[in-house]
């Protein structure tokens, strides 16, 4: 059993903060050089920046701000995304000017790439969004976790055959090879003369989609069974808990933070195994 704590351990150590987690430039700024404090990252930061060092503490320690032409070089130095240069880059304005009704645009258009940033389906990678359903193979594919089970496990060469894809799932031979026909037939796996092998197919469905509940429902009643079955590293996880709303986003960042984490290790990782992650945090 994993406590609350524990659970949050496991997200901070996973979980980098990232330039959004910040409404302050010199907040980040004091988190990069202090918190995770890489080795000579004042000196190099500075030499980026086009600056002194003793300058840069100064923005640092909030005495002084960066130039725009000194912030545009810092996120050049970090290699941020268009959106991260974007957010920092204007952060760094909201906190240079004078005027309060400008700060106050600024903001509404921070909050705007901040809610980007935090939509899924801008972060999945080298995955197709799906947001108008009008394929009935798309209906049949997300109507059971059968589908998206057969389909992803030919990607794992000793189950390219239905007989030890059946084994695996617990299903008939018959209704496996039904599913990889159908697959095969809208070009998601391919057939040799021996094997069924992974082919296309990794979709992402948006929240509008009307598949959407039922490929949820689908995988966490997968995961319902899964628990009776009391495997030893197995992970199964539910809490309900009261906190601030503060905290309340700082967690949903720990858990987009996570999620980008996850991606960047499981996308080019060999495929040896089949998994199902299931993560639900939401306003009850």
């Amino acid at each position: 059993m994993i406590n609350y704590s524990n659970f949050r351990n496991i997200l901070l150590q996973l979980s980098v903060k990232q330039v959004f987690d910040f409404n302050s430039y010199k907040k980040y700024l004091n988190y990069r050089v202090n918190v995770v404090g890489e080795r000579g990252i004042v000196t190099q930061l500075a030499e980026a920046a086009g600056c002194q060092r003793t300058y840069l503490s100064k923005v640092v320690n909030a005495e002084v701000h960066l130039t725009p032409d000194q912030a545009f070089r810092v996120c050049s130095f970090w290699q941020f995304s268009p959106d991260e240069k974007n957010y920092f880059l204007l952060l760094v304005d909201r906190e240079r000017a004078g005027d309060k009704a400008y700060r106050d645009y600024l903001g509404v258009k921070l909050k705007a790439l901040k809610i980007k940033h935090q939509d899924l389906s801008q972060r999945v990678k080298n995955r197709k969004t799906i947001q108008e359903e009008d394929s009935f193979f798309l209906m049949k594919y997300y109507s059971s976790w059968v589908y998206s089970a057969i389909h992803f496990l030919t990607s794992i060469p000793s189950y390219q055959d239905s007989k030890n894809i059946a084994a695996r799932l617990n299903l008939s031979e018959e209704n496996v090879l039904r599913v990889l026909e159908d697959l095969r037939e809208n070009s998601y796996v391919a057939k040799n003369r021996r094997n069924w092998i992974y082919h296309s197919g990794e979709n992402h469905l948006a929240k509008i989609s009307p598949l959407l509940n039922s490929h949820l429902n689908n995988w966490r009643s997968r995961a319902l069974l899964n628990a009776q079955n009391k495997e030893h590293d197995d992970l199964h996880f539910s809490l309900v808990q009261s906190l601030s709303l503060s905290d309340r986003e700082k967690l949903k960042n720990l858990i987009l933070n996570f999620l980008d984490d996850f991606a960047k290790r499981a996308n080019p990782s060999s495929p040896e195994e089949l998994i199902c992650l299931n993560l639900d945090f939401f306003k009850v």
